[in-house]
């Protein structure tokens, strides 16, 4: 089974890319382009881990930027072509995809760089990132800085899931990989079960990779959720 096949069977959201496109988080991703003061002058967005472009559509409805995106998954890639058409969105795999160009903003949000689960891996992954972005721009990433830990439950009704959704989660200290277990209880009586592996990277462990990509001013900001910024 390939990486995307992979991906695929340990979460719901990316064999239903109308719930992800749904679901997937934005947080407040324009409050914090608002703060990088680079909103209206935003020419061009990359986004790596795009998923359907979810994400890069809300931008490019503030700002009017390019938007261009990749992920590893052809079937979120598909159904974002359809409902985003005004994005340029391929698949391809973030820790070697090379597009010829540079951007304003670099973007890496949700488990994408999570998904990294070796040094060689994440290095690869954030060097992509280094590639793209053009002298002064900026890069936003939001990963698994701390291990999501215990266990809890949501009510999901919208018109595309009515579900329970049960979530543990664990984490191994030695390797820093957390595991999420998510039950997906449904109306109906049936029921979906999500595996997810994810890497978690401390802030300072991933401030130094991504110095060493080639950029600085390494912080972090944001509200509901937490972005590491920095600048090439």
């Amino acid at each position: 089974m390939n990486l995307a096949a992979r991906l695929a069977h340990a979460n719901l959201m990316y064999r239903r890319p109308d719930l992800y496109d749904h679901l997937a988080d934005g947080g407040d991703l324009i409050a914090v382009v608002e703060q990088l003061t680079i909103g209206a002058g935003l020419g061009s967005v990359l986004d790596l881990g795009c998923g359907t472009g979810r994400h890069l559509a809300a931008l490019q409805d503030a700002y009017g930027c390019d938007g261009s995106g990749v992920d590893i998954q052809p079937d979120l890639i598909e159904y974002g072509q359809a409902v985003h058409p005004g994005l340029d969105l391929r698949v391809g795999d973030m820790r070697s995809a090379r597009l010829g160009r540079q951007f304003d903003l670099v973007l890496c949000l949700g488990n994408s760089l999570a998904y990294q689960l070796t040094d060689e891996d994440l290095c690869a992954a954030v060097e992509t990132l280094g590639v793209h972005a053009a002298p002064g721009g900026f890069l936003l990433i939001a990963t698994m800085l701390r291990p999501p830990l215990g266990t809890g439950s949501i009510e999901l009704t919208n018109d595309l899931v009515t579900a329970e959704v049960e979530v543990e989660s664990s984490w191994n200290l030695i390797n820093r990989i957390a595991t999420t277990r998510r039950v997906w209880r449904h109306r109906d009586g049936s029921q979906d079960e999500d595996i997810m592996l994810r890497r978690v990277t401390p802030i300072g462990e991933l401030t130094e990779v991504i110095t060493g990509a080639g950029f600085a001013d390494v912080t972090t900001i944001g509200g509901s959720n937490t972005y590491v910024v920095a600048r090439r």
